[in-house]
C-alpha cells in the first residue's frame, strides 16, 4: 500500500470518527443548554424585582417546565406582590404537579379577598383534575362572606364537573359588583360556549359591566343551565378543554413544524403569464 492511500486512510478514519461523534457532542450541548437556562430561572425566581420574577414564571408556564418546580413552589409560598402571586399559582397549575394543588389552596385561603384569591382557586381546581376531595372546601368558600372567594369557588366547583357551580355563578354573577362578574362571566364563557354548541343553542350573554339584575338576560341565561348542563356535557367539555390525548398533541405538532417548513420547501412560483387580449 503506497503512502498517499495509507494518508487517505487515516483521513477517512478520522473523518468517520469526527461524523459519529458530532450527534453525541450536539446532544450534551443541547444538554448544557438547558440546564443553564433552567439555572437562570432559578436566578431569576429570586430577583427582587418582581417584573423579573414574573417574566421567568411565564416561560416556565409556557413551556409547562418542572424542573424549577421548588423554585415556584418557593414563590408561590412567599410571594407579597400579588401580581406576581397569580402568575405563580398560573405557572404551578400549567406544570401539572399534583403537589401544587395544595399549595394553590393555602393561598388562596391566605391574603385579601380579591381576584387573585379568586383565581388561586380556579388554578387548584383545573390542577386536581376533577378530585372531589375539593368538594366540600369550594362549597364551604361558596358560602363564605368574600364575594371574591365566593365566585372563585363556585367556578371551581365548575371546574370539578358539578353543574351546581353554573347555578351558583349566575346568581352570584347578578348580584356582583361589576369588577368581579367580570371574571365570573368570563371564565364562565369558557366552559358554557362549547357546551352550547354542542347542543346548538345560543346563550345571549348579559353584559359584564352594565347589566343590572334584573335583566332578563339572566333568565335566559339561568334557563339555558337548568335545561342542558348535565354532568356529562360538562365533563365531556372539560375534558376537551384542559385533557390532553397524545395523538392529537403529536399530530398537532407535526402540522406546526409543517407550516414552519413550508415557505422554505415550497418550490418556486413559476412567473405569471401576460393576460389574454380582450377580444376584438
Amino acid at each position: 500500500m503506497s503512502g498517499e492511500q495509507s494518508s487517505r486512510r487515516r483521513w477517512a478514519g478520522r473523518l468517520l470518527l469526527l461524523l459519529v461523534a458530532l450527534p453525541g457532542v450536539g446532544v450534551c450541548v443541547l444538554a448544557a443548554v438547558e440546564q443553564v437556562r433552567v439555572q437562570l430561572w432559578k436566578l431569576d425566581l429570586r430577583d427582587p424585582d418582581p417584573a423579573v420574577r414574573m417574566q421567568a414564571l411565564l416561560r416556565i408556564a409556557r413551556e409547562r417546565d418542572r424542573r424549577a418546580a421548588a423554585e415556584v413552589f418557593a414563590v408561590l409560598a412567599r410571594e407579597q406582590d400579588r401580581a406576581a402571586l397569580e402568575v405563580a399559582g398560573y405557572a404551578v397549575m400549567r406544570m401539572r404537579d399534583l403537589q401544587g394543588v395544595a399549595r394553590l389552596r393555602e393561598r388562596a385561603e391566605t391574603g385579601p379577598d380579591d381576584a387573585v384569591s379568586a383565581r388561586l382557586m380556579i388554578y387548584a381546581a383545573r390542577l386536581s383534575r376533577r378530585d372531589c376531595r375539593l368538594t366540600d372546601w369550594l362549597s364551604n368558600t361558596a358560602a363564605s362572606a368574600g364575594p371574591w372567594r365566593r365566585v372563585g369557588a363556585a367556578l371551581g366547583l365548575l371546574e370539578l364537573g358539578q353543574p351546581r357551580g353554573g347555578e351558583m355563578l349566575i346568581e352570584l354573577a347578578r348580584q356582583a359588583e361589576p369588577a368581579i362578574r367580570a371574571l365570573a362571566l368570563g371564565e364562565f364563557r369558557r366552559t358554557a360556549e362549547p357546551m352550547a354548541q354542542a347542543v346548538g343553542r345560543r346563550i345571549d350573554w348579559p353584559d359584564a359591566r352594565e347589566a343590572s339584575a334584573d335583566d332578563p338576560r339572566w333568565a335566559g341565561l339561568r334557563a339555558f343551565w337548568q335545561r342542558h348542563a348535565t354532568v356529562p356535557l360538562l365533563n365531556d367539555v372539560l375534558t376537551r378543554l384542559h385533557g390532553r390525548d397524545e395523538k392529537w398533541h403529536q399530530l398537532d405538532r407535526l402540522v406546526h413544524s409543517r407550516n414552519k417548513l413550508a415557505p422554505w420547501l415550497a418550490p418556486e412560483a413559476p412567473p405569471a403569464a401576460d393576460p389574454p387580449a380582450p377580444p376584438s
